[in-house]
C-alpha cells in the first residue's frame, strides 16, 4: 500500500467506525446481543383475560407453536425493529 492512499483509507475507516457505533444502538445489535448471551434468565408474568388467553392458546396450537414462543417472537421483533405493532 502506498502512502498516498493512507489519508483516504484512514478517512474511510473513521466513517466506517462512526456508522458501526451508530448502528450498535439499533435493534438488530440488541437482538444479537441477547442471542449471544444465550441465557433465559428472567420470567415475564402478565395478567390477561382468560377468554382471550384461551383463544390465543387455541390459535397457537393450530399453528403448531406455543404461547411462550410467540410472545418471545413478538418481543424479539419489536426490539429488532424498534417499533411496536
Amino acid at each position: 500500500m502506498s502512502n498516498t492512499n493512507k489519508p483516504a483509507i484512514d478517512a474511510f475507516r473513521e466513517r466506517s467506525a462512526k456508522i458501526k457505533d451508530r448502528a450498535r444502538g439499533t435493534g438488530v445489535y440488541k437482538v444479537v446481543e441477547a442471542e449471544q448471551s444465550g441465557d433465559l434468565d428472567t420470567t415475564l408474568t402478565l395478567r390477561i383475560n382468560s377468554i382471550l388467553k384461551a383463544h390465543f392458546e387455541s390459535l397457537c396450537k393450530s399453528e403448531h407453536t406455543t404461547v411462550s414462543r410467540e410472545v418471545k417472537r413478538f418481543i424479539t421483533e419489536a426490539v429488532r425493529t424498534q417499533s411496536l405493532l
